[in-house]
């Protein structure tokens, strides 16, 4: 047996066996919503495992046991009630997809160094801590980077490097620097989450916004069309915060549809 899927079977209870080691061809566990629960000690002996996803399940472990599961491209165990330092994970170099939000995992982002093909990182609700500065320099292949209510801190500028980013959520940290500084970056319009408020990234007002928005991808026609919207669907900026939700399409337009025509009854 290769693959064990039973994700679509919430009502699927039981323990975490270490009869499982009587699997070792076994790459692909997912256990996702379902009530199982047990210590995650029980997997540490399939050398094949390549995704192994128990969000939403009642196990618990120290996922240092993990260490040597080290063909592992997809863990989420996100929601769980695992601990344990993310050093564990130090030598994970084939890891496109880390989930563990909402974890008692602790410890610090540089001990992901060598995971150079992280694609989808959810972090957020853990004592893991972590620079923007320091340790995603190498981290170029980020679709998926969500940190909130972390202790990260560094410039948002180094995001730039990630052109493909889509999902980026920094609510609650302690990232600085000015919005512009992405427009290198992927282009604005293709975000389905954008989250950066409670932090310190500052945001340009009025005609510097929608010049900053024209450079990172919309179109100034979007900005004024109701019916125009393809990228993200509601923005909100302050002078410390910007937001951006994949919402109803009118979020961003109105609020520039209006600033327009304001323009122009002030000039008639």
């Amino acid at each position: 047996m290769v693959k064990i899927d039973l994700w679509e079977h919430k009502e699927v209870t039981g323990i975490l066996s270490p009869r499982f080691s009587e699997l070792p061809d076994l790459e692909v566990l997912s256990l996702k919503f379902t009530k199982v629960s047990g210590d995650i000690e029980a997997l540490k002996n399939l050398p094949k495992l390549t995704e192994l996803n128990l969000y939403k399940t009642h196990v618990i472990g120290d996922i240092a046991v993990l260490k040597n599961l080290r063909k592992l491209t997809s863990l989420n165990l996100a929601y769980t009630n695992v601990i344990g330092d993310i050093a564990a994970l130090e030598n994970f170099r084939h890891l496109w997809i880390l989930r563990l939000s909402y974890t008692n995992v602790s410890g610090n982002m540089a001990a992901l160094k060598k995971a150079r093909k992280l694609g989808q990182l959810s972090l957020s609700y853990t004592n893991v801590s972590s620079s923007l500065d320091k340790d995603f320099k190498q981290l170029k292949n980020l679709e998926h980077l969500n940190l909130e209510n972390t202790k990260t801190s560094g410039d948002i500028a180094m995001l730039h490097q990630n052109r493909i980013l889509k999902y980026l959520n920094l609510h609650n940290t302690s990232v600085f620097g000015d919005l512009a500084a992405l427009q290198r970056a992927t282009q604005l319009k293709e975000f389905h989450n954008f989250e950066v408020s409670n932090t310190k990234i500052t945001c340009p007002q009025d005609a510097a916004l929608t010049a900053v928005l024209v450079k990172l991808g919309f179109q100034e026609q979007q900005l004024g069309d109701l019916h125009a919207m393809e990228g993200p669907r509601w923005m909100l900026c302050s002078r410390s915060s910007l937001t951006v939700y994949s919402l109803a399409a009118y979020g961003l337009a109105i609020n520039f549809y209006w600033e327009r025509r304001n323009r122009i009854m002030r000039k008639t």
